[in-house]
């Protein structure tokens, strides 16, 4: 991407710290490959990072230790469903602001999971970044929340709903390229998955949250309102509440607003969380709204992106 000479005369401090934090990780990250050609069943592992919904990720390292790539485990028992949707996006055509994903293994016997090796992001979540500081301003955030809308405007654009999208699902990289994650996991809500609706709830779509099984992409740019508002206040709306206050009052629209916001962002997030659904513009519109004005000088004219 082409660079240019000009500053922009916004302070740039927040984004400074983002950048330091991400680059804590820019030595295992450098070492990862973009289109790794390896034998999915020949890896090996290098660190755990964590537990995921339907299994663990690690980091783990590919035909000598040459190769540095990320994978995450799926039970081989959760169905057709979920391979039907790890294919999907195995064939899905790259882009910068969604993780590339590389290949699957075969498990050896029935119960053993699958994996999912993926390109490997060192900066760890939004979310952990915006904790970190404290929640940041909205030209940090606008530089994100544009990245996220255009890695969005493409599953669109190839018939890709995300369903599940919240700032622990999206990456950033120590040169703060945004990544969303996520991609591959049975996505519907079950009483019993408590610990999952206590994250998820406060991101979640409010047709999804009543039960109706006919959505759209519509329901992802819902959760980039939502997003928009964990960067801002340093944590998900409705933080402090109780899982049924959540259900309760995101069915009902009630939606909790930043403490301060500038009017293009309250004309933005009106234009992310219309009751009907409908009304919500899409993701390729929403990337024009002059809230990302500063955010296309970062991505454009800077390269940091």
């Amino acid at each position: 991407m082409s660079t240019t000479s000009s500053t922009p005369t916004v302070d740039l401090t927040g984004y400074s710290h983002i950048m330091t934090a991400c680059s804590r990780g820019a030595w295992l990250a450098e070492r990862a490959e973009k289109s790794p050609n390896f034998d999915p069943d020949n890896t090996e592992t290098f660190m755990f990072i964590g537990n995921a919904r339907n299994g663990r990720v690690e980091i783990v390292t590919a035909e000598l230790n040459t190769r540095v790539m990320a994978a995450k485990s799926v039970c081989s028992n959760t169905g057709g469903d979920i391979r039907k949707e790890i294919d999907l996006i195995l064939a899905l055509p790259s882009h910068r602001n969604i993780v590339t994903h590389f290949a699957k293994s075969t498990p050896r016997q029935i119960f053993y999971p699958t994996w999912i090796f993926m390109e490997f992001v060192g900066g760890g979540t939004i979310v952990d970044l915006s904790k970190a500081l404290g929640g940041i301003t909205e030209n940090e955030a606008s530089v994100i929340v544009f990245q996220i809308l255009s890695g969005l405007n493409h599953l669109h654009e190839n018939h890709v709903v995300h369903r599940d999208m919240k700032g622990s699902n999206v990456l950033i990289s120590f040169t703060g390229c945004v990544k969303i994650i996520g991609l591959c996991g049975p996505k519907p809500m079950s009483v019993g998955d408590e610990h999952y609706l206590v994250r998820s709830a406060p991101f979640v779509a409010p047709e999804i949250l009543l039960g109706t099984t006919l959505y759209g992409p519509e329901v992802d740019i819902w959760s980039t309102g939502a997003v928009i508002i964990e960067l801002l206040e340093g944590g998900h709306p409705w933080e402090d509440s109780l899982i049924l206050d959540i259900f309760t009052q995101a069915s009902a629209y009630q939606w909790p607003r930043p403490k301060s916001m500038s009017a293009r962002l309250e004309a933005l997030l009106g234009n992310c969380i219309f009751r009907d659904q409908k009304e919500r513009l899409p993701a390729a519109t929403l990337l024009k709204d002059c809230w990302f004005d500063f955010a296309n000088k970062m991505v454009s004219g800077h390269g940091a992106v």
